[in-house]
């Protein structure tokens, strides 16, 4: 039925392509402009692509009349007849020949797909051959065959993970389409693709991002697999939710000014601290007022994006830091999980919840951990739950490189394998008991290593730094190992939860760490906060 279905809808279109095709023409350069329907930021060439193509320019010649390299443009049948009449050129000739047409200065052609074949033709071109080979349709396309034209793709880009995926969502009502757009991804980018498209939660978690057009060309299918099997929904529907939440205060909600956020301004601001590092306050200032990021926003708008950038507290998310971080949430979660099991249709949070007793705590407080001992404060039993889940989180954040994920598979070869340490599954253990958690695991856990009770020296995190602090290739994803060890005496709720704001050059490892932790759990909302 499938097979029937795509039959038919290439049969109507190639019927409809063959009605509105008008011929094809040598058109100037200078006449031509990339189609825009208005409703998403104007396409902007990429820099490498136009590179790239230079090079084969320069090497092969540039092949202005094969077929392949034609681009598409929609004339009306009024602005064709001028042409004609003024090239002297005969509709037949359009259908036969390869004629040039000539248009008034002020006329602008648009064409449909190409953009980066005709900026690099611009630069590669004399000025006296500066021409393009153009297909050329009527004006009143049929919807599908535009979409048709613009989505045909040469060897000039192939579409991101995240572009397919804008796709797929654009055309869910259109069957044809959409596999068209599935048809570009093979393997485990497929397989992926289908896992997340069957889960209701995670595209609508996903969607919820589609306004901002800047976000997806860090959307990465290959890291999919990776994040249903933690069963952390919840921790990741709380980073989507903030990152949502930031690009929407930036515009205050508009959506329409969302889709003004391009790539190039999303890879500028991804990872900076502007509250907090004026090292990157100033960089962003200077973006931002040169108009080289927020392009598509006039001055007052730009301005007034930049007093609402400098209030975000914390590193300034994308899909890309997203991607990254979730591997570091991947081995916490390792750590966590041997406490308890977690059904099939539970959630680790939930499995924890499920787990707690209130055995060991005291009503109308909240036991937490620091570096030596416990402290208590104000709450309820929602309270103790919710601090006691972050708290062991926050023991897997100091102590996982020793809690390493269990190999699955029996006789194991050539590669070493790391085991757990024994006396740090039970302190986590321990410390799962003292918060009121119980578990056959956790009590299986605490008859390991000896009974000693786990403290770290005390010490007060420092958030910026006089000098330039962590590069942004460090302030996402799993920590380097002198950071962890700076960091690890630090990694406490209280510390993780404290709402100081300092200013400096740069910021530090633990600023980062703390800014992950917030990303997946937030801060705590309850009477205990």
């Amino acid at each position: 039925m499938r097979q029937s279905r795509a039959r038919a809808e290439e049969s109507r279109l190639d019927a409809e392509r063959r009605l509105k095709y008008l011929g094809a023409a040598r058109i100037s350069l200078d006449v031509l402009r990339l189609y825009w329907d208005g409703t998403n930021v104007r396409r902007e060439p990429s820099r490498q692509h136009v590179e790239i193509l230079l090079g084969c320019f320069h090497k092969e010649g540039c092949h202005r009349l094969e077929l392949y390299n034609h681009v598409p443009a929609k004339i009306s049948r009024d602005c064709l007849a001028s042409a004609l009449r003024d090239s002297s050129v005969s509709a037949h000739q359009l259908l036969n020949d390869l004629p040039e047409l000539t248009f008034p200065d002020d006329y602008k052609l648009d064409y449909l797909h190409g953009l980066h074949r005709i900026e690099a033709a611009r630069e590669f071109l004399s000025e006296t051959d500066k021409w393009w080979t153009v297909d050329l349709y009527l004006s009143d396309l049929d919807i599908n065959l535009e979409t048709c034209l613009i989505e045909e793709y040469s060897n000039e880009e192939k579409p991101t993970d995240g572009e397919i995926y804008r796709k797929i969502r654009q055309y869910k009502d259109n069957f044809i389409f959409r596999q068209r757009w599935k048809a570009r991804l093979k393997g485990t980018r497929a397989e992926n693709m289908v896992t997340l498209l069957r889960n209701e939660e995670w595209t609508e978690a996903f969607d919820s991002l589609l306004p901002i057009y800047g976000l997806w060309d860090g959307l990465r299918l290959t890291t999919l697999h990776k994040i249903m099997p933690m069963r952390c929904p919840e921790l990741i529907m709380n980073y989507l939710e903030r990152m949502k939440k930031f690009y929407s205060d930036l515009v205050e909600g508009d959506e329409h000014a969302m889709q003004k956020i391009d790539p190039t301004t999303v890879k500028a601001i991804e990872l900076r601290a502007p509250r907090s590092s004026t090292r990157d306050a100033r960089f962003l200032y200077s973006e931002i007022h040169g108009g080289r990021i927020f392009s598509a926003f006039s001055d007052p708008e730009r301005e007034e994006i930049w007093r609402r950038l400098q209030m975000f507290e914390g590193l300034v998310p994308s899909w890309y830091t997203f991607f990254r971080d979730v591997l570091y949430l991947e081995l916490l979660t390792n750590s966590v999980r041997r406490l308890t099991q977690v059904p099939k249709d539970k959630s680790l949070i939930e499995a924890l919840r499920k787990r707690f007793t209130g055995a060991n705590q005291e009503d109308g407080l909240i036991r937490i951990q620091t570096e030596d001992a416990f402290v208590y404060r104000k709450g309820n039993r929602a309270d103790q739950i919710d601090y006691g889940i972050r708290q062991l989180f926050a023991f897997a954040m100091r102590e996982y490189p020793s809690m390493p994920r269990e190999p699955e598979k029996e006789n194991l070869v050539q590669k070493p394998r790391a085991h757990a340490v024994p006396a740090v599954l039970r302190c986590l253990a321990d410390l799962a008991s003292e918060l009121g958690f119980k578990s056959d695991e956790i009590e299986a856990m605490q008859k390991l290593g000896t009974d000693a009770r786990q403290t770290y020296p005390q010490s007060s995190p420092i958030l910026v730094t006089s000098g330039p602090g962590v590069a942004l290739a460090d302030r996402c994803g799993t920590p380097r190992v002198q950071s962890h060890e700076t960091d690890r005496n630090l990694l406490f709720v209280d510390n993780l939860h404290d709402t100081r704001q300092d200013e400096g050059d740069g910021i530090t490892s633990f600023f980062v760490r703390k800014s992950v932790y917030l990303a997946f759990f937030g801060r705590p909302s309850g009477t205990g906060n």
